[in-house]
């Protein structure tokens, strides 16, 4: 996807649910990422369009939650 949408550029690693056996809108997905790269939740964002399984899960597990609002 992300090379689909021209930014994989961006992003020094991805963490993929599937891999680590953890999904959204559990925290541990979260937490696997944020030990991959050593960062604080406080540090760190998650950009979704969902607002359960993004924005809210991202805010639970302590992180910045952004939502992208596709409607508008």
């Amino acid at each position: 996807m992300l090379e689909a949408l021209d930014l994989a550029q961006y992003f020094s690693t991805v963490t993929i649910s599937t891999e680590v056996g953890v999904a959204k809108p559990e925290g541990g997905i979260f937490e696997v990422a944020l030990r991959k790269h050593q960062c604080l939740a406080l540090q760190a964002w998650h950009v979704g369009d969902s607002l359960s399984e993004d924005y809210r899960a991202a805010r639970s597990a302590g992180l910045r939650g952004i939502l992208i609002d596709r409607g508008n």
